[in-house]
């Protein structure tokens, strides 16, 4: 029967912990890791004992064998999970990004397999469905897939609380680290971040924070200052403490001093949130709620 695509593209994000994670909130292959601890345990312990007596591990034929069952078992893995995939989704198209094979869990030896080996596995599997079934794939930038917000695109390394898990921290959203990440990926297909080549990783956290500033160009609050107490209302504005947004949070503060010396700004707890909009003149001025404003534009509320 031949094979009858229901799904225009499906995104995966390659992990460990979950060898894919869809776009449509898949995790699959969640046991694979633990496996390759257990492997990994193996490995160390057999090559500690030949160099202790005075060998080589790669001359050791029981090491060789080893080193070829896990081989094997990463091929069986890679192959079983994108066929589920296949299976349960039937896509016309896969995105991925573009694949590292590293984990810091994990040791320099076994890391130095998986890079050698699980690369040209999955190569492989992909060309072997294009050839099969007719379904492509694309690789995109990764660059910040796992810290980026899938749903409101905030950029923040400490959106990920755990490994495993994601909390934004500027709307709150809550969802499994992986699921954000291939999610993030399949977005990125007709994006300008997405070129593989010659898209380094600042420059596409540049267009990321671009992007996420012309949508929230207003501070929720006034900077954190030890001499003042919390604002109540709203949540803390992270980018303020956030170093990828750095440059936003000195003309912001810029902005606040240009404000202050027109006078004083607001001692009531009430909020304040200052826009950066260049489109307004720095010596424009007006009053909000009794307050001076300028071009930073003071206004009581959240972004709008």
């Amino acid at each position: 029967m031949a094979y009858a695509p229901k799904a225009a593209f499906i995104a995966l994000d390659f992990g460990l912990k979950a060898l894919f994670a869809t776009s449509e909130g898949d995790l699959l292959g969640r046991g694979v890791y633990d496996a390759l601890i257990r492997y990994d345990q193996r490995l160390t312990t057999l090559a500690r004992h030949i160099q202790r007596s005075g060998g080589k591990p790669r001359d050791s034929e029981c090491y060789r064998r080893l080193v070829t069952t896990i081989r094997g078992f990463i091929k069986a893995e890679v192959n079983r999970v994108l066929n589920r995939i296949i299976s349960l989704r039937r896509p016309k198209h896969l995105v991925l990004e573009r694949l590292r094979f590293r984990s810091p869990g994990l040791s320099a030896r076994l890391n130095r397999i998986l890079q050698n080996c699980g690369r040209g596995v999955i190569i492989a599997k992909l060309t072997a469905l294009e050839e099969e079934l007719g379904v492509t794939s694309e690789e995109v930038n990764p660059a910040y897939s796992s810290q980026q917000c899938n749903c409101c695109g905030y950029v923040d390394s400490r959106n990920r609380t755990e490994q495993a898990r994601f909390r934004c921290r500027w709307c709150g959203a809550r969802m499994s680290a992986d699921v954000n990440a291939g999610r993030n990926v399949g977005e990125r297909r007709s994006s300008p971040e997405t070129t593989p080549v010659g898209r380094t990783k600042s420059a596409a956290l540049a267009e990321l924070v671009c992007r996420f500033n012309e949508r929230w160009p207003r501070a929720r609050t006034l900077p954190p200052d030890p001499g003042r107490k919390g604002q109540r209302g709203l949540p803390a504005d992270p980018r303020w403490t956030n170093p990828y947004f750095r440059d936003w949070a000195s003309a912001a503060r810029l902005a606040l001093g240009s404000a202050s010396d027109l006078g004083n700004l607001p001692t009531t707890p009430a909020l304040v949130a200052v826009g950066l909009n260049a489109r307004v003149p720095i010596d424009r001025v007006g009053t909000v709620e009794g307050h001076p404003q300028t071009g930073s534009e003071l206004v009581a509320g959240g972004p709008r």
